[in-house]
């Protein structure tokens, strides 16, 4: 949904397959270069919005599920775990206004998390309460994966 932003700032939005061509190439892109350079070396590999994401936009916006992103899943590398920060969509714009770097509707992150929340890759998501403190929901995050981060025993301060 970071794209709305740049549509709001160009006193424009295209039609929702356009846009949905757009930000899929967008994250695709993403997706394959990172997931290449991800091969290259050994760690762990963060990805903000996978694939996966573009899907739950296409159910937000009654548009079909396709078949590039599909077979993309299909035939990169599976994550061990996809981790959905779930956060009351209230509050989801209350943050949003905070870092006044977005621009989001209610009526949007609410569907946004219905669209989410209706995939059947979401079975298999790692669901964390992202009301919570931030440190909270970070050391979750590092028991999930395995890490602190490089950070010891202390995170740094998450923005909200």
């Amino acid at each position: 949904m970071a794209m709305a932003s740049m549509w709001a700032r160009l006193g424009f939005r295209p039609a929702p397959r356009v846009e949905d061509c757009l930000e899929s190439s967008a994250r695709s892109w993403n997706v394959l270069v990172n997931s290449i350079r991800a091969r290259r070396r050994s760690g762990l590999v963060i990805l903000d919005r996978g694939l996966v994401c573009q899907l739950a936009l296409r159910r937000m916006r009654g548009l079909p599920r396709g078949y590039v992103i599909p077979w993309l899943l299909s035939v990169l590398p599976r994550p061990d775990a996809v981790v959905h920060f779930e956060l009351d969509p209230a509050l989801a714009l209350q943050r949003i206004a905070r870092r006044a770097a977005d621009t989001e509707t209610l009526q949007g992150l609410i569907a946004f998390q219905a669209g989410y929340a209706s995939l059947p890759e979401y079975a298999t998501f790692t669901v964390l309460d992202a009301s919570r403190p931030p440190a909270v929901v970070q050391a979750d995050l590092a028991a999930i994966t395995g890490t602190d981060f490089g950070c010891g025993p202390k995170f740094p301060p998450a923005k909200f």
